[in-house]
Order: C-alpha cells, then sequence, then structure tokens
C-alpha cells in the first residue's frame, strides 16, 4: 500500500501552539503575566496605579499573548523547511519506508509509537540519535485508508 501525503498549515500551526504552550516555561511565564495583569487591575479599581500604568501592563499582556500563539508558531512554519515537503510512504509486510524528494528511509513496526495531543496525534519513529522524530501524519492517514475503503 503506497500513501502520499504533506503537512496541513492550520494544523501544524495549532499543533505548534499547544507544543509551545505545554513547556513549562512558557506555562510559568503566562502565569505570572496573568497573575501581574490581574493585581495592575486591582491596583488601577483601588486608585493606586495611573491609567498610563494599566495600559502599559495591559498592551504588554496583549504583546505577549499575540507573540506565544499567533507570532511564534508562524514563525517556526515559515523557517522548518521540514513542513515544506511531501511524503510517500510504502508499507510492505515487515517493514514501511517514508519517502521525499531528499531520500528515504525504512523502518520496521516495532519502531513506532504514538503520542496523543489536543487535537494532534502523532506517529512517533525512535531512532538511536534522537529521542523521538515525530510525524503529524496519523490523520492524514485515516482520511487515504477511508478514502481509499480499506478502514
Amino acid at each position: 500500500m503506497t500513501i502520499s501525503f504533506d503537512y496541513d498549515k492550520k494544523q501544524v500551526i495549532q499543533a505548534l501552539r499547544y507544543h509551545f504552550i505545554s513547556k513549562t516555561e512558557l506555562r510559568i511565564m503566562i502565569i505570572l503575566v496573568n497573575a501581574f495583569a490581574i493585581l495592575s487591575l486591582v491596583l488601577y479599581t483601588l486608585g493606586k496605579i495611573t491609567p498610563t500604568a494599566f495600559l502599559t501592563y495591559s498592551f504588554l499582556w496583549i504583546l505577549l499573548m499575540v507573540s506565544i500563539w499567533f507570532i511564534l508558531p508562524s514563525a517556526v512554519y515559515r523557517q522548518a523547511k521540514t513542513f515544506q515537503h511531501a511524503f510517500t510512504m510504502y508499507f510492505n509486510e515487515a517493514d514501511f519506508t517514508l519517502e521525499h524528494e531528499h531520500g528515504k528511509r525504512s523502518w520496521p513496526y516495532t519502531a513506532l509509537k504514538t503520542i496523543r495531543k489536543p487535537l494532534i496525534s502523532f506517529t512517533c519513529i525512535s531512532m538511536p540519535n534522537l529521542s523521538c522524530w515525530c510525524l503529524k501524519m496519523h490523520l492524514m492517514i485515516l482520511k487515504q485508508c477511508s478514502a481509499s475503503g480499506l478502514c
């Protein structure tokens, strides 16, 4: 069986958003910035800070959220060549082969494992040098499989 697929930009950007938000450092920073924004709102309503200071804090909060949710995933998507590749997979009895314009490689089925995150399912291939090389292909394979009537 042969399946051809490429990356869907909307799904990749959404997966990158969840990837960045799942990082502990970013979660802590977002919590601290949100607490600081709430504190500035409370201090403004109590008259302890000026409207200019409150607007400055609010602008910084909006800037942080926009950069994490829109700018950072878009920048990674544009700069990473991986997301512009088109792939073809060939399935045999003992192994499968992943191919794109720069080469191909085969793995036994025992090298696969699945990682589930919100909205995205990853199929990962364990490699000796890397902890895990993830391909976002689970949804694409299911679409292709159901369209061909094999699933």
